[in-house]
């Protein structure tokens, strides 16, 4: 049982190795003439996964990653967030199995066995297996789990480990995979030759530089014409991988009215009166109070200011009337106060009995109270020998470790009864106390920063918006929805009304975040259903005291995208072109090296440059220009026209220098750099690529 805890433990790692690791988010082409009413979530290479199948995953997921987050339930976002983990999981599972069996790997019984309990244990095995108190693993632990008792566990427990053993073949069959990529992979004696060439040579040179940015836009003219041309002959920089859409929208934002406020402070004076007369003020506060109770005894500084300044001097059981910030109420009464450490050194040896939280010992109640009794006295007489009676004695669990040794703690972070023991003991005192886990022999052994503390019930309500307050900002949203029903209308509308318009370009399907609106998932579906047109409006969004209403302001498909949209970008594209060819045009009839200097009234550089850092002098970063100069012969004059501008280089010398460098050090960074682009998913990303992937998740999240 304490090893399906464990599996249950790793569950967050078993979904990334179920997963095979690697995650690459896909989106793929679905046809406007798709309805929600298909029950297919997605296809792969002619393989269909199901609403069904797809829940059922994503269901198990979200379960794992409760577990691991120690949550009860996830935000929109971690839920978004794992239902992308399972499509990528079903992806790359799908595109795998097609690759694992096309090769014919696999893993056999007898394989399987080698990692469980042979002489090849796998590391997840080992990580799972181990024993808790030693952290050491046996192969027996495993043989004994499987063959006795695998059989005692209840169906749900018996699937968790069936997940963990499919887990470790999964990772297994990958490595084989990966290794043999990595195998394939083979670097020549002449290309790391090349690499350290490139590494060590370097070519002097001279040159003069025209910058792209000292032609004025007034010598250029550019046309619509040219842009067109332009567009036509580079028309592959402009596509689209997935479609896209963008919106404007407006933002009702609830407040609470006058009234509101008005009747929130009345109730809140009502409350006080009853506050002030209570016999359980802690029920109270739990009661009516927007925040439960927190017992801690906080410092003064941590307490809010207005609380603080009253409670400093005020007896146990005064009252801080209401006062009002940042639109809360607040009302306290001062619990108790009391001189306390920040936090404690103590060493204990616990004796537990049937019953108690923990316990894995047979004694009665009454057995541990005499045994605690009397290791009591024996540490009264000699606490040097606590270590060696908690070794002997204690059922803490963590006793081989720290020998009862607990370290230093903060107040309040141990169970009350011993935390409260500890607090009022003096140094060196050795206590006995009773808590839910048995009975503690306890030596104080510090204390630090002890100053004076305080516990107090505050009570706190929000002023918020009444139902009456809700349904006036809907029915205003909903008359600007009705009686603007195109963009023209809609712009004027807000800027008469005063609303803050706002705008969201390049939606894709799958978009999970739209600035200031939590997980807008309703609106990204609305604008991809295949109803919603240019200008559309869009229903009323309801985000949890926001009301929503977005216009559909352009819509782009997949591939090429419109001559309009990319025009600001191509025209940037042309003027240079243009200005590249208005320096060039410069230089007619003049071919030396001095008279271009004075031509375009600049002095020459001196530069050594290196084919690997691409760097020319005080310019920076030209990689066209170094790739040019290394294809030069001495005394060579060439033009050459970088990123940046236009470049006359002359060639003086190659420096070649004996190459020294030990080949196989560029042998292994050229394989690392192989093997790393295996990690960071080339592989799954290449095949990806190469597949038929179609993705209607956003007609069902």
């Amino acid at each position: 049982m304490a090893v399906i805890g464990k599996i249950r433990k790793h569950s967050g790692l078993l979904i990334i190795i179920i997963g095979v690791a690697l995650a690459a988010f896909v989106l793929g082409d679905i046809s406007k003439t798709q309805s929600r009413s298909t029950n297919i979530v997605g296809e792969i290479n002619g393989e269909k996964i199901t609403y069904k199948e797809f829940g059922a995953r994503v269901e198990q997921n979200l379960q794992f990653q409760k577990q691991q987050q120690q949550k009860q339930s996830l935000t929109s976002a971690e839920s978004f967030y794992v239902r992308e983990q399972t499509w990528n999981q079903f992806v790359n599972e799908i595109l795998l199995d097609e690759e694992y069996e096309n090769l014919g790997l696999a893993i056999s019984k007898e394989e399987l066995a080698e990692m469980l309990y042979g002489n090849n244990i796998h590391y997840l095995v080992r990580q799972n297996f181990a024993d808790p108190q030693t952290g050491e693993f046996n192969p027996d632990r495993v043989l004994n789990f499987l063959n006795r008792d695998l059989s005692r566990l209840d169906r749900a427990e018996r699937q968790q480990y069936f997940q963990f053993e499919q887990a470790v073949k999964l990772s297994q069959i990958n490595t084989k995979f990966s290794n043999l990529i990595k195998k394939g992979y083979y670097v020549p004696e002449s290309l790391a030759e090349q690499m350290a060439k490139n590494n060590t040579v370097t070519a002097s040179v001279e040159f003069l530089a025209k910058d792209i940015s000292s032609v004025s836009d007034d010598v250029i003219n550019v046309t619509e014409d040219d842009l067109k041309e332009y567009y036509n002959e580079h028309i592959g920089e402009y596509q689209l991988e997935k479609e896209t859409r963008a919106i404007d929208y407006v933002v009702f934002e609830v407040v609470p009215s006058v009234n509101d406020r008005t009747e929130t402070t009345e109730v809140v004076n009502e409350l006080y009166q009853e506050f002030l007369t209570v016999d359980n003020p802690i029920s109270f506060v739990n009661s009516v109070s927007d925040h439960r109770y927190d017992s801690t005894f906080y410092k003064e500084s941590d307490l809010p200011i207005q609380i603080a300044q009253k409670i400093e001097n005020a007896p146990i059981g005064s009252f801080i009337e209401p006062y009002l910030d940042n639109e809360v109420f607040y009302m306290a009464k001062l619990i108790d106060k009391q001189f306390r450490p920040d936090s404690m050194l103590a060493s204990h040896v616990l004796i537990s009995y049937q019953g108690v939280q923990g316990a894995t010992v047979n004694r009665t109640k009454a057995e541990a109270n005499q045994l605690a009794d009397s290791l009591w006295r024996v540490l009264n007489r000699t606490p040097s020998k606590l270590p060696e009676i908690a070794l002997q004695f204690s059922n803490d669990p963590s006793v081989k470790n720290n020998t009862g040794d607990l370290g230093w703690f903060r107040d309040m972070s141990m169970i009350p009864k011993f935390n409260n023991a500890v607090v009022a003991a003096n140094v060196g005192e050795i206590l006995l106390v009773e808590t839910e886990f048995g009975f503690h022999i306890i030596e104080v052994n510090g204390k630090k920063n002890i100053s004076r503390r305080y516990r107090v019930a505050i009570i706190d309500r929000a002023i918020e918006a009444s139902g009456q307050t809700y349904q006036d900002y809907w029915t205003m949203a909903s008359k600007f929805a009705a009686e603007n029903t195109d963009y023209n209308s809609f712009t004027k509308t807000v800027s008469e009304l005063g609303l803050n318009k706002r705008s969201y370009s390049e939606m894709t399907r799958m978009t999970s975040n739209i600035y200031d609106l939590e997980y807008p998932r309703q609106i990204v579906r609305w604008a991809f259903n295949g109803n919603s047109e240019f200008e559309s409006i869009s229903p009323i969004f309801d985000f949890n005291g926001k009301y929503i209403i977005a216009i559909l302001t352009d819509i782009e498909e997949e591939g090429a995208r419109a001559f309009e949209k990319v025009k600001d970008q191509i025209e940037v594209k042309v003027r240079e072109e243009k200005k590249i060819n208005y320096i060039l045009n410069e230089l007619e009839g003049v071919n030396e090296f001095d008279q271009i200097a004075q031509k375009w009234d600049v002095m020459s550089e001196n530069a050594d440059v290196n084919f690997d850092l691409a760097v020319l002098g005080s310019r920076g970063l030209e990689p066209k220009v170094i790739g040019e100069i290394f294809g030069m012969q001495k005394d060579e004059m060439v033009t050459v026209v970088g990123d940046r501008g236009v470049y006359i280089v002359k060639f003086a010398e190659m420096k070649n220098p004996e190459i020294t460098a030990d080949l196989d050090r560029f042998k292994t960074q050229m394989s690392s750099s192989f093997t790393n682009k295996i990690y960071q998913n080339a592989v799954i990303n290449a095949l990806i690529n190469a597949a038929e992937v179609e993705d209607n998740r956003h007609f069902f999240y």
